[in-house]
């Protein structure tokens, strides 16, 4: 999945290549996140971690305690609830 800067409310957005999951770094000022956007079974789910350079694989991003998880159905509700993960990690 491309995702664009403009879709989310970022400066930047850069693509990493992922070992099982899709990875971004993205950045809102002067913070910094990493982006995991993971394919389920039934659904599209994601984890966005603050002050993160990406260098976490697919499976250490999901066992790490620090970040927001996200679900969604499909695209379309995977950029609104990522856009909304991202706005509460920048007001924490």
């Amino acid at each position: 999945m491309l995702l664009r800067p403009q879709e989310l409310g970022v400066e930047k957005l850069v693509r990493i290549e992922g070992d099982r999951c899709f990875r971004y770094v993205g950045v809102v000022g002067d913070e910094t996140f990493s982006l995991y956007l993971y394919k389920g079974e039934l659904s599209l789910y994601f984890k966005v971690i603050p002050n993160s350079t990406g260098d976490e694989s697919c499976d250490g991003a999901a066992l790490t305690p620090v970040g927001l998880y996200g679900f969604a159905r499909n695209e379309e509700e995977l950029i609104v609830e990522m856009k909304k993960k991202i706005q509460e990690l920048r007001r924490s």
